[in-house]
C-alpha cells in the first residue's frame, strides 16, 4: 500500500468506529467488517496457498451486506442494509 492510500484510509470516518474486539479493517482489500468473524470469513486460501480476500460480488452472493455505517455484515438485521457498492470486483 502506498502512503496516499493509508492517508485516505485514516481520513475515512469509519476509522473512528473500529474497535479491537469487534470491528475490523482489512489492510489487504481496504474493506471494513462489523465483526472479527466477518473479517476472518472474508479471507480464504487460494489454490497456490496464498491468502486472498473475497470479492464484493462473492460477499454479496453469500448474503453479506453493508450496514448503515459502511461495515460488511454476515447476518441481516432489519433496516441495516444499504444498496450500492464500490471498490474492487
Amino acid at each position: 500500500m502506498g502512503s496516499t492510500n493509508w492517508q485516505e484510509q485514516n481520513a475515512d470516518p469509519r476509522m473512528d468506529k473500529l474497535t479491537p474486539d469487534k470491528r475490523c479493517l482489512c489492510r489487504e482489500c481496504g474493506e471494513f467488517f462489523n465483526s472479527v468473524k466477518g473479517f476472518t470469513l472474508h479471507r480464504y486460501t487460494g489454490a497456490d496457498g496464498a491468502r486472498l480476500c473475497r470479492t464484493i460480488s462473492d460477499l454479496e452472493g453469500r448474503g453479506w451486506f453493508l450496514d448503515k455505517d459502511g461495515f460488511w455484515r454476515t447476518e441481516r438485521m432489519p433496516g441495516t442494509a444499504i444498496s450500492g457498492r464500490r471498490r474492487h470486483e
